[in-house]
């Protein structure tokens, strides 16, 4: 049992875990880049609680003192308020009405004009509160948005908000400061640029032409994780397609340059979070043996803290976040794509659960999507996971013909057996999850279906066996107990589809199948 770190890491360990139970994954795809932080809202009550929002407000690192509301846990904020602390930056929008409508306009890109009357604060109206049924428009489109109406002002919740306009709210429990920022505020340019060309040239440097033909040596996917805490994840790239055999480099980026902080042997191994430290888990199992070891990252090179937990088992391996708690497992992405790094935080803020309020309209979208798999339309098809190969432009039949891109392993051709309605990357529009079933046996297949700028794109998840939930997430629950050990959604851009880990109670239903 356990391994060797190579030289460059320098020193001995015995933890590691291979969690799933699927002989044929054995490393875990559904993943954790940094866990989920403190949430604002605490849910729902059965009447709305309104109070004024106690907590501070920071925009890009700079105080803001305004009017807001905590509604039943959520912190509510006034439309205008928010566009004037957004104006200037990445995520700026302005806001208008339409008289004949009576429509509240938003229009992204353009900033708004403001007067004395934005982000100030006033008397305690939360007395006067009622829900609003105001309707809201974005960039044309209508958004279906919880609203209060306080004062004769309307009020909406700032996490929607951010979903819609594209900011981040966070929360610094050590300061009780909700913190909001926009994209360009975190300076990532540098480490995406850096990073996305390592993968490329990683997956240049490899033998084979696709990733199913890679062999031992070559770079098989990679991940993400901000090890120390300061803002900038770290590069973790893997190597080897024996997963009993496998490597992984870890860089970091510092002044503008990315450097190796070290390398380490990693078979029959999943990578964890750290919550809240400077550091990172390995968990290594096998044939019932198991142990955890935590690495920090100290002047820029990996470092040793000592084995925290081994056993001997016959059942079950022991969750890690019972030895590190809030730990979760590190999403791990294929080397044909850069979509991950490029998309970075928004792969944060689905981490943690928080739902995109929904389109009204995408009645077309559907139409779309139900005409090319009623008449074997043209779609580019590919996997969202680490287990697939590469996709192109292709008719659904071929798409799903024996041995095709769905399933290389089918004898006979899938065939369509349900769909489900679904907002599967969490961005507010409709999409289609497909169940494809084999007419000679074996597991169903799984694909998204989506519309992006009239095209029609699909991606699979191979192997996936657990239930697909009405919010759009992919859900393992393997021992029963209600809560998904696994639970991910499929994000895509065009050409490129990938998993990321999202947070899941277990208490969201399936989703509602409709028989093809």
């Amino acid at each position: 049992m356990g391994g060797r770190f190579s030289a460059s890491f320098g020193f001995e360990w015995k933890g590691r875990q291979n969690i799933m139970k699927k002989a044929i994954i054995s490393l875990a795809l559904a993943a954790l880049m940094l866990t989920a932080l403190a949430t604002i809202g605490f849910g729902a009550q059965a009447a709305d609680a309104v109070v004024p929002t106690r907590q501070g407000l920071t925009v890009n690192g700079r105080a803001v003192q305004t009017q807001a509301y905590n509604i039943n846990g959520n912190n509510y904020f006034k439309l205008r308020d928010v566009a004037a602390m957004m104006g200037g930056t990445e995520s700026r929008f302005d806001v208008g009405y339409d008289e004949a409508s009576h429509t509240v306009t938003v229009t992204k890109g353009t900033s708004y004009k403001t007067d004395t009357s934005e982000n100030t604060a006033g008397e305690d109206l939360s007395a006067t509160c009622v829900k609003s049924s105001q309707t809201v428009t974005i960039d044309g489109r209508r958004a279906d948005m919880t609203a209060y109406n306080i004062g004769g002002s309307n009020y909406f919740k700032l996490r929607d908000l951010g979903m819609m306009l594209g900011f981040y709210v966070d929360y610094d429990a050590a300061a009780a400061s909700v913190r909001v920022t926009s994209p360009d505020a975190y300076g990532d340019e540098g480490w995406r640029d850096a990073y996305s060309a390592a993968v490329i040239e990683a997956r240049q440097s490899n033998r084979g032409g696709s990733i199913l033909e890679y062999d031992e040596n070559d770079a098989v996917s990679y991940q993400l994780y901000d090890i120390d805490k300061d803002g900038v994840p770290e590069l973790f790239i893997h190597y080897g397609i024996a997963e009993a055999a496998r490597s992984v480099k870890v860089y970091t980026y510092k002044n503008g340059e990315i450097a190796k902080a070290g390398e380490t042997f990693c078979g029959h191994t999943s990578l964890y979070s750290c919550p809240g430290e400077n550091g990172f888990v390995l968990y290594w199992g096998h044939m019932g043996a198991a142990s955890m070891s935590k690495v920090s990252l100290e002047g820029g090179a990996l470092k040793d803290n000592g084995v925290i937990f081994e056993e001997m088992t016959e059942g079950d391996y022991k969750p890690v976040s019972s030895v590190v708690p809030g730990a979760a497992i590190l999403d791990n992405w294929r080397t044909d794509i850069t979509a991950p790094i490029e998309h970075y935080r928004d792969v944060l803020q689905n981490a943690q659960g928080y739902e995109c309020p929904k389109w009204s309209d995408d009645a077309k979208v559907r139409e779309a999507i139900m005409d090319v798999i009623k008449n074997d339309g043209s779609l580019f098809f590919l996997c969202a996971d680490a287990y697939g190969d590469e996709g192109g432009y292709m008719n659904l039949s071929t798409a799903l013909a024996a041995g095709g891109p769905a399933d290389e392993y089918a004898k006979e051709p899938l065939k369509v057996s349900q769909y489900a309605w679904v907002d599967a990357n969490n961005d507010g529009q409709t999409d289609c999850v497909v169940r494809f079933a084999h007419t000679d046996g074996g597991s169903d297949v799984y694909a998204v279906f989506t519309s992006q700028s009239g095209e029609i794109y699909a991606y699979t998840v191979s192997y996936f066996d657990g239930k697909v939930l009405r919010n759009g997430v992919f859900a393992e629950d393997y021992d029963g107990d209600g809560v998904p050990e696994f639970a991910s959604r499929v994000m895509f851009d065009g050409v490129q589809g990938y998993t990321c880990y999202v947070a899941e109670s277990g208490s969201t239903p399936e989703a509602e199948w409709i028989k093809y």
